[in-house]
């Protein structure tokens, strides 16, 4: 029957983010950033991305030595890191802000 799927018949949530919100959010981000990159962590790319329901922040930071150290420097003032990921290119963990968004830390 046409249209009677439940996820493709199934409405879009209303969207709760703005690109106002995304832009106040990077502003809050971007000392985070100066900090990690004054400390010894090489940070590649800090983005926040607007997903309609919510706001995800992705930090990218380069490793030269140990990966799982690398993570911890760049894991400060983040809360309830956890692993999720380790492949050839490095590691990702997730956790919360301060703030409550969320943000995956990636290590390459």
């Amino acid at each position: 029957m046409v249209g009677t799927h439940p996820t493709i018949s199934r409405p879009r949530p209303c969207r709760v983010t703005s690109t106002q919100a995304t832009a106040e959010l990077l502003r809050a981000l971007a000392p985070w950033g100066r900090a990690l990159s004054s400390s010894c962590v090489d940070v590649c790319e800090l983005t926040a991305q607007d997903e309609e329901e919510r706001l995800t922040v992705q930090l990218v930071v380069e490793s030269d030595g140990d990966p799982g150290e690398t993570l911890r420097l760049a894991a400060a003032g983040t809360t309830g890191l956890r692993r999720c990921h380790k492949n050839v290119a490095g590691l990702d963990a997730r956790g919360r802000l301060p703030s409550g968004e969320a943000v995956m830390v990636s290590v390459m």
